[in-house]
């Protein structure tokens, strides 16, 4: 079958603008992880892609140049943290576990001064809870909301809560207050790989998990994708 979950990202994939609504990063693990997902995926207002390896298939793809973003501090988390210190935006924090989100939060308060207004560890013990984190949001109406727990989980969160009404500027984040939170600098990734590109190599290095991910499923994401291309269309 040809699943069409992937045709809504690809329809959206662009640019960073810095609008209001809810914005997603794609590698090509997390488009395995979205693929199948269905029509919610409409809802997000556009994605970006992360990962070189993923800039380069769909640049090739969709016939047109595109530049890699991150919600790290190798890309947009100092521009968008920055315009919210600015502007005195309102901000709220999900994701990762509770130690490390709390660290995350006391060097985003000492390095941008956010007024951040409520935070909290990306686990839930169940739909209730889920629920009532998603409600206790939307009632401080926040300006701000990024969320840190790895696709779809994170990209349905954001989807829910402007279900309830909210509006402001979503981001997913993946693993960045995992790296922030548990890094004895701010800065995760050392500056000469992160010029060369070489944030995968370092990853797999520090977090040898991540070593089925960058060997196995990234290169099924791109047989897979292959195959869409020719035989889908």
């Amino acid at each position: 079958m040809c699943d069409r979950s992937w045709d809504y990202i690809h329809q959206l994939v662009d640019d960073y603008e810095g609008g209001e609504g809810i914005f997603s990063f794609v590698n090509p693990y997390s488009m395995m992880k979205l693929k199948n997902q269905g029509d919610w995926l409409k809802k997000v207002d556009g994605w970006h892609v992360d990962g070189i390896s993923l800039v380069k298939w769909l640049s090739w793809s969709l016939g047109r140049p595109l530049n890699r973003y991150s919600f790290d501090d190798t890309s947009l988390a100092p521009i968008v943290f920055g315009r919210a210190c600015q502007e005195a935006w309102r901000v709220v924090l999900i994701g990762s576990d509770s130690i490390s989100i709390e660290n995350s939060v006391r060097k985003l308060k000492e390095q941008y001064d956010l007024n951040i207004v409520y935070f909290r560890n990306g686990f839930f013990s169940g739909l209730l809870e889920r629920e009532s984190c998603l409600m206790q949001i939307n009632e401080l109406n926040p300006d701000l909301v990024v969320v840190g727990m790895g696709a779809p989980l994170q990209e349905k969160f954001l989807v829910d809560l402007v279900g309830l009404g909210w509006r402001g500027r979503g981001y997913t984040c993946g693993g960045y207050f995992h790296q922030l939170g548990g890094s004895v600098d701010y800065a995760y990734y050392p500056n000469w790989m992160n010029k060369m590109n070489l944030r995968w190599l370092f990853r797999m290095v520090d977090e040898p998990k991540l070593i089925r991910r960058y060997m196995l499923d990234y290169p099924i994401f791109f047989m897979t994708a292959l195959y869409r291309w020719f035989v889908c269309g």
